[in-house]
């Protein structure tokens, strides 16, 4: 239903949000760590902005799918 869609869809938003929060922890990160070991962090970086396309994309098909409702 209508309803669940928008229960779904604001799951997503939140569950993204919570990356958008890891990626602004790990940017800070990077100002501390030495930089011979920054590239750990760099790879933990990439994924989380993996992560956070991902949700970017299933956010749009569900506006797309409540538009079209």
């Amino acid at each position: 239903t209508l309803i669940d869609m928008t229960n779904q869809l604001e799951g997503l938003k939140c569950i993204r949000e919570y990356y958008l929060g890891k990626l602004d922890a790990y940017e800070n990160a990077m100002k501390l760590v030495d930089p011979r070991f920054s590239y750990t962090i760099h790879g933990i970086i990439d994924d989380v902005k993996a992560s956070i396309a991902f949700y970017d994309r299933e956010i749009e098909k569900f506006k797309e799918e409540l538009i079209n409702k």
